[in-house]
C-alpha cells in the first residue's frame, strides 16, 4: 500500500469559535475508533479551570471532511469517498481524533447543560469560586472572558484516507492509554461493528444487571463480554482463551475484510450468538430472584450462557424463564459448594493416610489443587481449559436432572426447558 503525506495545520481559537465549530452536527464522532465519553464531574471540572487559566495547552485534534472528499477523489478512494460523502451529508465538517471529552465538556457548559465547580478568571484575571453555577449565571466579566479570551489549540489533518483514521487515533492516545477494548473497537474490523451496534442496542439493557459491569460501561466493559460470550460460543474458538491475545486475533481476522469473506463471522456463527443472549437477557428479565435494586452474579451470567447455548445446539427451549433461572443457579451454587466439601475431604482424608505421615501439609495439599475442582473453574472462565471442564460438568449435572424430572413429567416446573415442541403440544393438549 502506497504511504501517503498528511497535513496538519494548528490554530489557536477561542471557547465561543470551539463550540460553533465543532457542536454537532459539524463534528463527527466515529464511534468504530472513538473511546467513549467517560468524564465525570470532577475531571468537567478540572479542564473548565484550566481552559480559564490559560494551562489547557494540549491541542484538539481533529480530521477535514472536505480535503479527505478531494483526496480520495484525485486517488480513486471509491472507500474513503464514500465514507466521508456520508459523514458530510449529514451536516458534518470535521471528524474527532482527540479530544473528544474536552469538546463536550466545552459544549455543555456553554449550552447550559452542565454547571461548573471551581476558579475561574475574569477580564482583568481575578480568580473567583464559583459552586455549581452555569454559564449563563457567571457575572458579565467572567462569562465573556471564558467565551470570547480563553483560547484553544486545535490541529487540523487534512487529506486522510479513511483506514488510517483509527491508526491516527491510536497513535495520538498511546500517551494516555487506551485500554483493550477500546483498542479493538478502533480497528477497521467489521466484527468491531457487529459487537459494538449489539453491545449497544440489542442488549445495552442487560449489562448494568451483571455484577461488576455497570461501573466499567463507560470504558466498554459491555463490549469486553459480548466480545469473550461471541470468542467463547463460536466453533472456531470456543476452546480458544478468553484474553487479549486470543481477542485480538479473533478481531484481526477481518481487518480490512468484509464480513462476509471471514468464515468465523459467518452468519451461522453470529446468529447462534444473538439467539443464546435474547434468551439469557430475557431470563435476567423475567427471574425474580434478583431484584432489580441488585446484580445478577456475573458466574450465573456465564452458567445461563453456556447452558443456553447447550439447549439451542441440542433441541431444547426455554419456556419458563423465571424457573429456568432458579434452576440454573441453584444447580451452579450446588456444584461449587459441593466440589469445596469434596477437595476439603481429599486433603483430609490424604492427611490422615498412614503413607502421608511424613509428609508436610503443604506438600500433601498440593495433590489436591485448587485447580481441580468446580469452584475454582468458576474463577478461571477466560482459561480455555478451566472453562471447558465446567460447561462439561454443568452441563453433565443440568440435563442428568433434567431427565429426572422429565420421567416424572415435572420437566416444565422444575427445569424451566423442554424438548423443542414439546411445551407447544402440551398447551394444545
Amino acid at each position: 500500500m502506497k504511504k501517503i503525506k498528511i497535513n496538519t495545520t494548528t490554530d489557536s481559537i477561542t471557547v465561543e469559535e470551539v463550540v460553533e465549530r465543532y457542536g454537532s452536527p459539524k463534528m463527527a464522532v466515529v464511534k468504530s475508533f472513538q473511546r467513549r465519553v467517560v468524564w465525570q464531574k470532577h475531571n468537567k471540572n478540572e479542564y473548565i479551570g484550566a481552559v480559564s487559566a490559560g494551562l489547557a495547552v494540549t491541542p484538539v485534534v481533529v480530521a477535514d471532511i472536505q480535503s479527505g472528499i478531494d483526496r480520495a477523489r484525485e486517488h480513486s478512494d471509491k472507500r474513503s469517498l464514500t465514507f466521508y460523502k456520508e459523514l458530510f451529508t449529514g451536516g458534518a465538517r470535521s471528524i474527532s481524533e482527540d479530544g473528544q471529552n474536552r469538546i463536550a465538556t466545552l459544549i455543555d457548559f456553554v449550552k447550559g447543560t452542565y454547571a461548573f465547580s471551581g476558579c475561574l478568571y475574569d477580564l482583568d484575571d481575578n480568580p473567583r469560586e464559583f459552586t455549581n453555577i452555569m454559564l449563563k449565571d457567571l457575572p458579565e466579566s467572567y462569562r465573556y472572558a471564558f467565551l470570547s479570551t480563553c483560547r484553544l489549540a486545535v490541529t487540523t489533518i487534512s487529506g486522510v484516507p479513511s483506514r488510517n483514521l483509527s491508526d491516527i487515533f491510536i497513535s495520538l492516545n498511546s500517551g494516555e492509554p487506551l485500554n483493550t477494548s477500546e483498542i479493538r473497537q478502533a480497528k477497521q474490523t467489521p466484527i468491531a461493528s457487529w459487537v459494538r451496534n449489539h453491545a449497544e442496542g440489542t442488549y445495552v439493557d442487560m449489562w448494568p444487571r451483571i455484577g461488576g459491569l455497570e461501573k466499567k460501561l463507560k470504558r466498554m466493559s459491555d463490549i469486553r463480554m459480548l466480545s469473550e460470550v461471541t470468542l467463547a460460543m463460536n466453533s472456531h474458538t470456543h476452546d480458544h482463551k478468553l484474553d487479549d491475545k486470543h481477542l485480538d486475533k479473533f478481531y484481526d481476522l477481518g481487518v480490512d475484510r468484509s464480513m462476509s469473506s471471514v468464515v468465523a463471522y459467518s452468519p451461522q456463527e453470529l446468529h447462534r450468538v444473538e439467539h443464546v443472549l435474547d434468551e439469557v437477557q430475557k431470563t435476567i428479565e423475567l427471574q425474580e430472584t434478583v431484584p432489580d435494586s441488585k446484580q445478577i452474579p456475573l458466574k450465573t451470567f456465564w452458567a445461563l450462557v453456556y447452558i443456553t447455548d447447550h439447549l439451542h445446539n441440542n433441541g431444547y427451549q426455554v419456556d419458563n424463564h423465571e424457573v429456568f433461572y432458579d434452576f440454573i443457579y441453584e444447580t451452579d451454587c450446588h456444584l461449587e459448594a459441593e466440589s469445596k466439601n469434596r477437595q476439603t475431604q481429599d486433603r483430609d482424608l490424604a492427611s490422615n493416610d498412614p503413607t502421608n505421615a511424613d509428609k508436610k501439609l503443604a506438600e500433601i495439599h498440593r495433590k489436591h489443587p485448587d485447580n481441580d475442582y468446580y469452584w475454582r473453574w468458576i474463577t478461571r472462565n477466560q482459561d480455555s481449559k478451566h472453562r471447558l471442564r465446567r460447561i462439561d460438568t454443568l452441563v453433565t449435572a443440568v440435563m442428568g436432572d433434567f431427565r429426572t424430572y422429565e420421567k416424572l413429567g415435572s420437566a416444565h416446573a422444575d427445569a424451566g426447558f423442554s424438548r423443542r415442541g414439546e411445551a407447544a403440544t402440551e398447551l394444545a393438549a
